[in-house]
């Protein structure tokens, strides 16, 4: 794996994160009295949580390729997506524990489960999305990359 695709994978798990919190965001409840509730309030406590397990993360995933230098590739996918994974559901957990019961109630996620099972499919939705968006990309770009010119005239 390429640094190139390193940079390209911490994007689309970036962008899946926000996009997933942005499926799952029902906006400010009808009966609500106070200032309305804003997504960006709420995902930038979300994304400090996410940026801690995410950097655990990649150590973890750095050291790992360190020691297993000559692994095959699908086992280098495998443990990525496994810690991709991990990243997301520990998000999730830590939080829903920072949420005090009256704001999970108001953002329409009153039970753990239902919030972990929403927030994981809108994840997966949003990264295949972004992945066979940057799939297309670097295939178009690959196609129009200008071809070196034979030596043979």
């Amino acid at each position: 794996m390429t640094r190139r695709w390193f940079i390209l994978g911490c994007t689309a798990l970036l962008s899946a994160e926000i996009v997933s919190s942005l499926l799952s965001w029902a906006g400010t409840p009808s009966d609500w009295l106070g200032e309305p509730l804003h997504f960006w309030t709420f995902e930038l406590r979300r994304l400090q949580s996410w940026v801690m397990f995410f950097v655990a993360g990649v150590v973890l995933w750095l050291s790992w390729r360190a020691v297993h230098r000559r692994v095959h590739e699908i086992a280098l996918w495998l443990v990525a997506s496994f810690l991709a994974i991990a990243i997301e559901v520990l998000t999730t957990l830590r939080y829903w524990r920072q949420l005090s019961w009256r704001e999970s109630a108001y953002l329409g996620i009153p039970y753990f489960r239902g919030y972990l099972w929403e927030h994981l499919i809108g994840w997966f939705v949003a990264l295949l999305l972004v992945l066979a968006i940057l799939y297309y990309w670097e295939r178009g770009r690959v196609r129009t990359a200008p071809r070196p010119e034979s030596a043979c005239s």
